[in-house]
């Protein structure tokens, strides 16, 4: 078959005519060309007969591929869940450094409820902890820095931190921590500890950190 001819059926009728159509079912693997030697006399085919014939031999070969190919994959993800991907909630932040490579190893960060700077009962613990190791230790001055989420104005969330940053100070100054030793800022919302819009991240960003 040369270069860029299609399959096509041929109709030669007696008397040396031949009428042509392209047939694109058949591959140029296969004949390129099906000769159907007419049995009529030159003229008695007519077009729309020799178009009748094209379109049986075109079904034909459609219904052999057809039945010859194999049936469509399952999906390989059906049955998949689309909802939210279920996500835990992240680890506390590491007790070591900070982003800012300030904070100090060993001294545990207090958590805070949602608009509130009072010490809750499970950070009484931490902060008896960290009181320890300032009175046993030469750690000089350390910085409290009172935190918060995102939620709330920056003037808000400024003064929260402070006084947050404030209650934990008196709670160690009232376990014997030299409050000349504890001095405090607030940074409010501007350096979350944990990325993320839910609570899931807001839990870990109200806090109050010890830094140097």
């Amino acid at each position: 078959m040369p270069q860029g001819m299609e399959p096509a059926i041929v109709c030669a009728a007696r008397g040396g005519a031949r009428a042509t159509a392209p047939c694109p079912l058949f591959s140029a693997s296969r004949a390129s060309t099906i000769f159907l030697i007419c049995p009529f006399q030159e003229g008695m085919m007519t077009v729309r007969t020799f178009s009748r014939l094209v379109g049986v031999l075109a079904l034909s070969a459609a219904a052999s591929a057809w039945m010859g190919c194999s049936s469509t994959p399952e999906n390989e993800n059906a049955g998949a869940n689309t909802g939210s991907e279920f996500r835990e909630s992240p680890a506390p932040p590491d007790s070591g450094m900070d982003q800012m490579g300030r904070k100090i190893a060993g001294m545990q960060t207090i958590y805070f409820d949602y608009d509130s700077s009072e010490i809750r009962s499970d950070a009484r613990s931490a902060l008896r902890q960290n009181a320890d190791k300032l009175n046993a230790g030469n750690i000089g001055v350390v910085t409290v820095e009172g935190h918060c989420d995102e939620r709330g104005s920056t003037e808000y969330n400024l003064a929260l931190g402070e006084r947050r940053a404030n209650a934990v100070k008196r709670y160690l100054v009232d376990l014997g921590v030299p409050g000349n030793n504890l001095r405090t800022v607030s940074f409010g919302e501007e350096r979350p500890a944990v990325q993320g819009h839910d609570e899931s991240a807001w839990k870990y960003n109200r806090r109050a950190d010890f830094t140097k």
